[in-house]
């Protein structure tokens, strides 16, 4: 063990072996001496230092003189040989200060103090004498036949020593080794060319050259697969990387544009250029490449708008619907021709009163269906308006000039339910010549209110942006808004450009998109990504800087050892370093938040005025339900979170997902400004959560307009740029995108032009030796761990489950440490292992091989038609597969092991060891979502032991051990078995 204490900074070396000495008097000899004799003593304080100077005080007595003139350096000169044995007695004393305890150092430290406030009003001394004709004296001896002394031991086998020093206050930076590594191990001997060490030269120079360039685990194994291939000769392979690089010219890319752009030179250096080229691809390129592959173009949707209860793409949603550029806009019924935006009288489902109603959009009930529904916005009558809305001037309207209402309420009708056409004027438009009603006002439903707007402050619909304005020759797109764009553009000085765009709240210049037919108005949406995780950044800020320096220490203590999914890296500290978290990190975090503050955080955690302003704002009756009220406020935008990224939407008469996400928005809201009402009252995000519904209404699902994808995508971007030359990173990056869209295309049996048919790369996609070179070229959830032993000899019962691997084998220490054998036998796993044999394995014969081995991990790839999913399964992680009894249901089970058994045709078969979980009824009292108990090791009522093909998807499911008092340090009570399904959790991407 080395011992290291620190002293104070202004106590310098002479201070503390003679703090009581003249300065003048001679040190040299003195030094030499204990740097000779004294090299086991470990100097800890300055008591220490005292008792040398009273034992060599008692031994000079007998020498020692009242005349302060006398020099100290002869006396010590002529009492050395006598006071050998003294000193030798005082160093074998303090051979035991460097085992001393830590209550005796405490001890030592007040006596210390007191020392140093005497000795600071004493002069600092030095090693140089104040003479200048005195010699400087050094730690080495100036006779070059004498032996150079310091403080490090001669001997190999006497301690090192290190001099105190009070660089932080009295901290004791004592330690002992916990482990060693790299120690000599009983490793098997080669005899061959390259013995001891390698079995041959090709593992020699692989070993050196991964060693070398420290290559990953994933990028080795698919070299080894690459010259494992009977199709590989090494001959072939250039040199020159350069050579490699070259080969890419000869493949069908895509046109690479370059345009120069203008840098703000605003806090950049004097030598940084002004313009600077950027790179992009053409979007017809794009387009006319995926029309092109013939794996893509199968499933994309070029039809109608599909109303369906189960709503997960952009033609569920209802802007594609309403939109003429999508489908349909016309449905012949007999004779007349129905377009959208007409305005019909029709029967209702029931067939017992007839209704009013425009005609939004032509629908079909499924894709690539036949039959075709109407999309109707309802219309009423003056009697359908609620008690809150009628009044004595809109009944007059309605009787004496027809007027009707106009909603926001949507439904399906059939074709066959339609009786005729009707004229209706809506007001912000030209006056026709005849009509049958006049719709002035639209009724709509805000805060659970009904009320009524104006038919001029109406959302449009795609149909009548092309619809002919006065004065134009041709139909324009949003033409109120072009006309606008128009001016700005003829302005004759920029200043005056830029008055006039602001002025109607545009740009100077066109959106890019706006090239296109499309509305800029509505079809534009928030971008929910961006919104939620803001929000959730802002709160972990008002959290944690509303809590005091032990609820920060309490609250990581408790975040290092939670139960995080294993897919997930492992994330900074949030309290210290959350300014480099990615927006997923973020989001993440919030998954788990409420859980780590209801365990760790109590109402001493938190600054005495965030109590005090809570309980007030809250109208709470003690500070202790302040804590409770924070982490209701993480529960509700942890819920947001997870609706927003949710898919599908469902429906129906019943229940409508739109619905409940306004709900969870309102209250998150109420939360959030209830709790930090000063901080979020002014962010525009709470504004964007109640437009949310909308969007997700309009798109679909939410998803379909998040940019989590880029976010992640940008992160990809920025992990290659180390593998780059750092001269030209955007050409760089742009050049690798492009070569794999091209090699993508390729392999998906896309057509090059200058030839007529290519089987190259067919070939290469139906190798499954290969499929692991052209998996996860782009965002991959696989944490790889580098330093595990891995075994990827192993046998697969079905075909649709390829490229098995285990990693992580156990040793025998920790196989009986988690109580499981080593060998089969009747009392253990036979029975089971026997029963998957005969039924999955079809091999009912006597199991000989009882030996098995247990792995950390097992990562597999499971085919599903043309689609491939890499699934990694950890030990400890929570498994979600299909219930047998209920098709649309799943079952959950908690992994306990990974067995690998070789059975007698000496194939390695994987299996699983589960335990179960299962509902008790009841819910947690924070979260409100369901506890489950967990299956024990010796309750069969469930079988434990399964083959590795039930798990035929990634694992979607986290738990949370619900802790007691009896839970500490990430170490939860085993005989606490309650569980509770985190329903936070969610796939971000």
């Amino acid at each position: 063990m080395v011992k290291i204490t620190y002293k104070k900074k202004d106590a310098n070396l002479r201070q503390v072996i003679r703090p009581k000495f003249d300065k003048n008097a001679n040190l040299r000899k003195n030094v030499h001496l204990f740097a000779k004799h004294a090299t086991n003593i470990v100097i800890t304080t300055q008591n220490d230092f005292n008792r040398y100077q009273y034992s060599l005080s008692q031994s000079f007595k007998t020498n020692s003189t009242s005349d302060e003139s006398h020099n100290l350096n002869l006396q010590y000169d002529n009492i050395l040989d006598n006071n050998i044995h003294n000193i030798t007695q005082i160093i074998n004393h303090n051979l035991s200060i460097s085992d001393i305890n830590e209550e005796n150092q405490e001890n030592r430290s007040d006596q210390e103090d007191e020392i140093n406030q005497e000795n600071e009003d004493q002069e600092n001394y030095s090693w140089e004498s104040d003479n200048e004709d005195q010699e400087n004296y050094s730690w080495e001896s100036n006779n070059e036949d004498q032996e150079n002394y310091s403080w490090e031991s001669d001997y190999e086998d006497q301690e090192n020593y290190f001099w105190e020093s009070d660089y932080e206050e009295d901290d004791d930076l004592s330690f002992e080794f916990k482990n060693q590594y790299d120690v000599l191990q009983n490793t098997p001997t080669y005899y061959g060319e390259t013995k001891p060490y390698f079995p041959n030269k090709t593992v020699m120079m692989m070993f050196i050259w991964y060693t070398k360039y420290m290559i990953g685990s994933h990028a080795y194994q698919d070299l080894a697969k690459i010259i494992r291939h009977p199709d590989f000769h090494a001959l072939d392979l250039p040199l020159s990387i350069t050579t490699l690089k070259q080969m890419r010219r000869g493949l069908p890319l895509m046109t690479l544009n370059s345009h120069n752009i203008k840098i703000n030179p605003k806090d950049t250096p004097s030598t940084s250029p002004f313009l600077k080229e950027g790179y992009t691809f053409s979007i017809i390129d794009h387009i006319e490449r995926l029309l092109n592959n013939p794996l893509i173009y199968p499933k994309l949707y070029f039809g109608p708008g599909v109303e369906t209860s189960e709503r997960s793409e952009l033609w569920h949603g209802q802007v594609w619907k309403e939109s003429p550029l999508f489908g349909e806009t016309e449905y012949r019924i007999g004779n007349v021709l129905y377009k959208a935006g007409d305005f019909v009288l029709y029967y209702t489902k029931e067939m017992t009163e007839q209704r009013l109603g425009q005609i939004n959009g032509i629908v079909i009930p499924k894709e690539n269906s036949k039959q075709h529904l109407l999309y109707i916005q309802k219309i009423i009558y003056y009697e359908d308006l609620p008690g809150n809305i009628k009044s004595f001037n809109r009944q007059n309207q309605s009787n004496n000039h027809n007027t009707v209402w106009l909603t926001e309420k949507r439904e399906i009708i059939s074709v066959d339910d339609i009786i005729t056409h009707v004229n209706i004027w809506l007001e912000d438009l030209p006056e026709p010549v005849n009509y049958d009603y006049r719709i002035k006002e639209i009724l709509y439903t805000h805060n659970n209110q009904q009320k009524i707007r104006q038919i001029q402050k109406r959302h449009r619909l795609p149909c009548y942006s092309f619809q002919k304005p006065p004065g134009l020759r041709h139909l324009k797109y949003c033409h109120i808004t072009d006309l606008q764009y128009q001016e700005i553009k003829h302005a004759i000085t920029r200043s005056a450009k830029k008055n006039l765009a602001k002025k109607y709240g545009l740009c100077l210049e066109k959106n890019i998109l706006d090239h296109l037919i499309r509305n800029r108005h509505v079809q534009t949406p928030q971008d929910p990504f961006h919104c939620l995780a803001g929000l959730v950044r802002r709160l972990l800020d008002e959290t944690f800087n509303s809590m005091n320096c032990e609820g920060h220490s309490e609250f990581i203590k408790e975040w290092r050892v939670f139960e995080v999914p294993s897919i997930w890296n492992r994330l900074q500290n949030p309290i210290t370093h959350r300014d480099s978290y990615w927006m997923n990190d973020s989001l993440r975090l919030a998954m788990i938040i409420p859980y780590i503050l209801t365990r760790a955080i109590n109402h001493r955690h938190y600054k005495a005025e965030v109590l005090t302003r809570i309980k007030n704002d809250c109208l709470l009756s003690s500070q202790v339900q302040v804590p409770g009220i924070i982490v209701n406020c993480w529960v509700k935008m942890a819920k947001a979170c997870k609706y927003v990224f949710k898919t599908p939407y469902v429906v129906n008469t019943d229940y409508n997902d739109y619905t409940i996400l306004r709900k969870i928005f309102e209250r998150a809201i109420v939360a959030l400004l209830k709790v930090f009402g000063t901080v979020f009252s002014k962010l525009p995000n709470i504004h964007a959560l109640r437009h949310l519904p909308d969007i997700a209404a309009n798109f679909g699902t939410l998803i379909n307009t998040s940019v989590s994808i880029k976010e992640a995508v940008h992160g990809l971007y920025k992990r290659f740029v180390p593998h780059t030359n750092k001269k030209d990173i955007s050409m760089d990056l742009s050049k690798r995108d492009n070569t794999l869209q091209t090699l993508r295309y390729l392999l998906d049996g896309g057509l090059d032009m200058r030839y007529n048919k290519i089987d190259l790369f067919a070939k290469i996609t139906y190798d499954e030796r290969l499929h692991n070179l052209l998996d996860n070229w782009y965002i991959s959830d696989i944490v790889e761990d580098n330093t595990a032993e891995s075994c990827s000899d192993i046998f697969s019962i079905h075909p649709d489950f390829q490229d098995i691997q285990v990693r992580g084998l156990w040793k025998l220490n920790k196989i009986r440490e988690q109580n499981l054998p080593s060998v089969l036998s009747a009392e253990n796993f036979l029975t089971d292992l026997t029963r998957i044999y005969i039924d999955i394995y079809q091999n009912s014969g006597a199991i000989i091989q009882r030996h098995v081995d247990y792995y950390s991990s097992i990562r597999f790839t499971v085919k599903n038609g043309d689609v491939y999913s890499n699934i990694t399964l950890r030990i400890g992680e929570a498994i979600d597969v299909e219930n047998v009894d209920d098709p649309n249901g799943r079952s959950y089970a908690l992994i306990r092991a990974i067995m690998i058994h070789q059975d007698d045709f000496r194939r390695n078969n994987p299996f699983l060891l589960i335990d179960w979980f299962y509902e008790k009824g009841s819910a947690d009292s924070v979260t409100g979502f369901p506890i489950y108990g967990l299956q024990e090791s010796d309750d069969h009522s469930w079988f434990h032991l399964y083959p590795l093909i039930i798990v035929d998807r990634k694992p979607k499911v986290h738990f949370v051990h619900k802790c007691t008092a009896r839970c500490s340090n990430g170490s939860h009570d085993k005989n606490n078995e309650e569980y509770i399904l985190n329903e936070f959790y969610y796939s971000i991407l």
